[in-house]
C-alpha cells in the first residue's frame, strides 16, 4: 500500500512538472509570435516569418499580429487542449493558444497542431 502511495505521489509530481514546462513552452511560443509584430517584411534570413517552435507563420497572420500587438502592450497567454468548436474548428488542432491584449481588450486565438516528427507546431487557423 505504501509503495502504491509513493508511486502515485511521484507520478503527480512528474505530471505537474510536465504541465509547468508545457506552460513555459506556450509563453515562449506566444512571445515569439508577438515579436513578429516588429518585423516589416520577409527577408532571406526569415522567409516565412519564422517564430520559435512554429513551422510557418503566413503573411495574413503576420499582418494580424502587427495590427494586434504594439510595444508595451500588456498580454496574457492561455492554452486549451483540443480544438475550437465547429464552425470555427474542425477537430484538427491539438491546442488553441489565446493571447489576450489587456491594453486593447482584444484577443487573438491561434489553433495549433503539434507535429511530433518536427517537434514544432503548425498553425491550422486563427481568429
Amino acid at each position: 500500500m505504501k509503495l502504491l502511495f509513493y508511486t502515485l505521489s511521484i507520478f503527480v509530481i512528474l505530471l505537474s512538472c510536465n504541465k509547468n514546462n508545457a506552460g513555459e513552452t506556450y509563453v515562449k511560443l506566444a512571445n515569439g509570435l508577438l515579436s513578429l509584430s516588429f518585423v516589416d517584411t520577409l527577408s532571406q534570413t526569415n522567409p516565412n516569418y519564422a517564430a520559435p517552435n512554429v513551422v510557418n507563420v503566413g503573411p495574413s497572420l503576420h499582418r494580424k499580429i502587427k495590427d494586434f500587438y504594439h510595444k508595451n502592450d500588456k498580454t496574457v497567454v492561455k492554452v486549451i487542449d483540443g480544438d475550437t468548436p465547429y464552425p470555427i474548428g474542425d477537430a484538427t488542432a491539438t491546442q488553441v493558444l489565446t493571447i489576450e491584449n489587456r491594453s486593447t481588450n482584444k484577443s487573438l486565438n491561434i489553433r495549433l497542431k503539434y507535429d511530433t516528427d518536427q517537434k514544432m507546431y503548425h498553425i491550422v487557423g486563427y481568429y
